[in-house]
């Protein structure tokens, strides 16, 4: 059942908008006619000092098409929406159309996207293994295991992921672009090399694979290099994480769901094929085609057909395996291996995980209370990867309910 809407948030008129104060704002990025800043908000005292640091992002959809400035309208009262229903999703503090702009103010996630950190961790650690910008470039395999976070890491924020979309439906929504991008680190910043570092080496993969040192001995020694790499800051405890972590290596990065411009009434009925066409076009203009579900690419239409939440839930299982499996989408990894069409990687399913043989988890260890974790690493990396594949069921009424998948994660990650 929907949730009441809440009122909608005031717009909030004290800002040192950009246009008014260049020096204490940043853009943190723009699309399309969309602008993005850090921003210090005014206080009681005046406006912001040169050492005032941004604490806010300000969304700016700027006119003076009716359209455009409408659907920044629909996506703050999804917001808004989605923030009444429920945890881990981004809260909108203020909302509202300002001569030919629409203004969305959020915090401001001080870790960025899941995308970028996850990206940023991978460089640091093949850093650590001597590889530099400039210097000999890490085999596929290792840049694939350098990517790859340890299973406690990945399934902590996962869940967190999960959460969100949960929340998302019970506001009676389907958010239809869940990937890293749209994922944010907040309390907590980034993620160090530390995160999840307890859980030592990986157990060869399922598929048989030789491990790394059988197959490249400069791969071994980078390995090598990587596991023992520690650098990188601590953080205290974040409240709102510290119930996930579980006895491993932590404390983690709050993670929130963010940018709710698809999102769509669920159920969204099909009823028609002109109308299934009209979803594929909305689809290749509002949504990522490497965590697009197979029905997103050919819907179905007719009596009884819609478009429901288990698109989310797809997006899911693509984010588990990007966090798994180096920093990409399965799809993307099926396609570019094959040189084929990612949509056909889509249609057809198929899931393969990379061998990262020597990386991730490994032996059994016990956490900073003495208690060993409920699963030894071999074991939760495979029940961490039957998640995402349960997720990624091509029959999107065979893909478990975000709120069951959010479940799950937390358990495992403990």
């Amino acid at each position: 059942m929907r949730a009441a809407r809440s009122p909608p948030p005031p717009l909030l008129l004290s800002l040192n908008l950009p246009s008014t104060c260049p020096s204490h704002n940043t853009k943190l990025g723009e699309g399309g006619f969309a602008y993005v800043y850090a921003v210090c908000p005014a206080d009681e005292d005046g406006p912001a000092t040169a050492s005032s640091a941004p604490t806010l992002a300000l969304k700016r959809t700027l006119g003076p098409d009716p359209d455009r400035l409408a659907a920044a309208g629909r996506e703050a009262a999804a917001a808004g929406d989605a923030a009444a229903a429920g945890p881990c999703t981004l809260a909108l503090l203020a909302a509202g159309r300002d001569g030919a702009a629409f203004h969305l103010l959020t915090p401001l996630a001080a870790g960025g996207t899941l995308a970028d950190a996850v990206a940023a961790r991978r460089d640091a650690r093949l850093a650590c293994a001597g590889y530099r910008l400039d210097g000999p470039v890490p085999s596929a395999r290792l840049a694939a295991a350098a990517g790859a976070l340890p299973p406690c890491l990945a399934l902590a924020l996962f869940a967190q992921a999960a959460e969100g979309v949960a929340t998302v439906h019970a506001a009676g929504l389907v958010h239809c672009d869940v990937k890293p991008q749209n994922l944010l680190l907040m309390e907590g910043g980034g993620l160090s090399l530390e995160d999840g570092a307890g859980e030592g080496r990986a157990a060869p993969s399922s598929g048989g694979g030789r491990a790394a040192s059988e197959d490249n001995d400069e791969d071994a020694a980078s390995a090598a290099s990587l596991r023992a790499s520690g650098a990188g800051s601590s953080r205290p405890p974040s409240a709102a994480t510290a119930g996930a972590t579980g006895s491993h290596a932590g404390p983690f990065p709050t993670l929130v769901l963010a940018d709710f411009g698809s999102a769509r009434p669920a159920p969204l009925p099909i009823p028609t094929h002109p109308a299934g066409l009209a979803l594929v076009e909305w689809a290749d203009a509002h949504t990522s085609p490497a965590y697009r579900p197979p029905e997103l690419y050919d819907p179905p239409s007719g009596a009884g057909a819609a478009l429901t939440t288990a698109v989310d839930v797809w997006g899911l299982g693509c984010v588990l395996y990007f966090l798994l499996a180096g920093g990409v989408s399965p799809f993307e990894r099926v396609a570019g291996a094959a040189g084929g069409s990612l949509a056909l990687a889509v249609l057809a399913g198929s899931v393969a995980w990379p061998d990262q043989g020597g990386f991730g988890a490994g032996a059994a260890v016990s956490g900073g209370g003495g208690k060993p974790n409920a699963l030894p690493p071999p074991r939760r990396v495979a029940a961490a990867r039957a998640l995402a594949e349960a997720c990624l069921a091509p029959n999107p009424a065979d893909r478990p309910a975000a709120a069951e998948v959010a479940a799950r994660a937390r358990t495992l990650a403990r």
